[in-house]
């Protein structure tokens, strides 16, 4: 635990840091304006990649910002195991600091999470990961979660102008506790390196390279406070399919590992840019019941391809980014049988098969883009479209039960800027946004021994009435900056802004997300 907080304070601190020697880099105050900071981001396309080596060939203006925010999620259209009012209360910090061969980038990041009212859930942080195996129970429940992420981007200026080496960081921590019987305290941790080089052809070609290694580890340790009234919980083995139990729960363990590979190509001329990746990745997570006697009750083997092609047009009052993007994963589910070894040895549980029982798949193809009026380093007007068609189709295989569902979407962003005063740097940003959703096709077919279990009837009959519903979002909000003084350093600024969801369900068709920040830019 001491390591590990002065892991946090060390990394604040070198962000901090950072920050300052950025804002005694740069002189001009229009770069810290909200404005300037959206439009800075569309200059670098390396540091958004896996691909820390290419830093050195961004064009973006290095800078520091911290920010706080405060969420409010709520209303009944929702995922099952979704809390019906989820707050969210962020931290987050972020900067550069370029030395004469070095270039290096660090942020920090915590959420504390009051969920409340989620359901189908006791022992795993997050049900959305793609792990099947995990335990569920039916009585609705708040959880209190705690996230802290850390993450570092180094890179060498290019050697004799050929070759730069890069490194890429990132450790995740996550604590939670359900707060209703059988109870769960969790803490998953998360932790990847991603080594990776970018080799220049010439001035305006360049290829790079990255391979990225993640290590997973989360533990559940359930309990009933309530000693006198044993609960039911479900083992959960994918699309309904699960197993009755009664009792206080039980420990479990989820190791993972997975292996990414990342392969860049990179077009750069004076008014163009064009970047090329392609990428793969594979998983493996095993989740065990108990320490004591280890007893694995199913694992997941994933395989996924990724792709994305950017294109920047850059004009002397024009801005155009375009991105195409695609994405396939395959994931098989494995179940074990095993028996208790009843010899005198005793050697706990002894497993005799290992087999797939279920698949996941889904592909996602996608495009946005985004065309910027600039004003000087700020911008006068940005417009953003994008558009996305996402399916999911899973299968449980003896005996046979199938999901399905495709969806797509497809929506706007509008940002106006409004210069109040050159004097304090300060503005206003106006921004107006909307989402339109429309399924395709949405179906789920049971067809195991107990199609009354609360796991079909509710869990995943739930998740179909909402991930294959039709809805529109529409929100906006309003950002305020200015500085302090006339000659002060860093712009301060506000912003809060409402989101409204209305979906095309009877009895639950309305979200809502209300969200206020405060922050410095320097």
């Amino acid at each position: 635990m001491k390591i590990n907080t002065l892991r946090y304070f060390l990394f604040v601190a070198f962000s901090f840091a950072c920050g300052v020697v950025v804002s005694a880099q740069e002189s001009e105050s229009e770069i810290d304006a909200p404005s300037a900071r959206e439009l800075n981001k569309l200059y670098f396309p390396w540091l958004h990649s896996s691909n820390a080596a290419g830093m050195p060939y961004d064009t973006g203006k290095p800078v520091a910002t911290i920010r706080s925010n405060y969420s409010h999620r709520f209303g009944a259209f929702k995922h099952p195991q979704d809390g019906r009012s989820e707050k969210v209360f962020t931290v987050f910090s972020e900067g550069f600091a370029n030395f004469a061969n070095l270039h290096t980038y660090g942020s920090f990041e915590y959420n504390d999470l009051t969920i409340n009212e989620a359901g189908y859930n006791a022992s795993i942080l997050d049900p959305h990961r793609g792990m099947p195996y995990y335990i569920a129970d039916i009585h609705e429940s708040n959880w209190r979660k705690h996230n802290y992420k850390l993450l570092f981007k180094v890179a060498t200026e290019p050697i004799h102008d050929k070759i730069a080496i890069g490194l890429t960081g990132c450790y995740s921590a996550l604590h939670g506790a359900k707060q209703r019987d059988p109870r769960t305290d969790n803490r998953l941790m998360e932790l990847e390196l991603t080594p990776s080089m970018v080799f220049a052809l010439d001035k305006r070609h360049r290829i790079g390279l990255s391979a990225g290694y993640m290590l997973l580890k989360e533990q559940s340790y359930m309990q009933n406070v309530n000693a006198s009234d044993s609960q039911d919980y479900y083992s959960l083995l994918g699309l309904g399919k699960g197993i009755k139990e009664i009792g206080d729960g039980e420990t479990s363990d989820y190791k993972g590992i997975r292996l990414s590979a990342e392969a860049h190509y990179q077009v750069s001329l004076d008014d163009f840019m064009m970047m090329l990746t392609l990428g793969y990745r594979r998983q493996t997570e095993t989740a065990t019941v108990t320490f004591s006697t280890p007893r694995n009750r199913g694992s997941i083997l994933l395989n996924g391809l990724r792709s994305s092609l950017e294109f920047a047009w850059n004009k002397s009052n024009l801005l155009h980014h375009l991105q195409l993007t695609g994405e396939y994963a395959k994931t098989q589910g494995i179940e074990y049988l095993n028996v208790r070894d009843s010899s005198e040895e005793q050697k706990g549980w002894i497993q005799l098969h290992r087999d797939v029982r279920s698949e996941y798949r889904h592909w996602r193809v996608g495009g946005a883009y985004t065309m910027v009026i600039k004003y000087g380093s700020m911008y006068d007007w940005k417009f953003e479209l994008f558009s996305e068609i996402h399916d999911v189709a899973n299968v449980y295989l003896i005996p046979r039960s199938d999901y399905s569902v495709r969806n797509w979407r497809s929506g706007f962003d509008v940002v106006k800027r409004i210069a109040l005063s050159e004097t304090y740097g300060a503005e206003i940003l106006l921004r107006a946004h909307g989402t339109y959703a429309h399924n395709l096709n949405g179906d789920y077919c049971y067809n195991g021994s107990n199609p009354d279990s609360p796991m079909v009837q509710g869990l995943e009959k739930g998740r179909l009435a909402y991930e294959s519903a039709s809805y529109m979002i529409l929100g906006g909000e309003v950002t305020l900056a200015s500085k302090l003084r006339p000659r002060a350093n860093g712009i301060f600024f506000t912003s809060v802004g409402y989101d409204h969801t209305d979906a095309k369900v009877s009895s639950s068709d309305k979200r809502g997300l209300f969200s206020v920040s405060f922050g410095y830019n320097f």
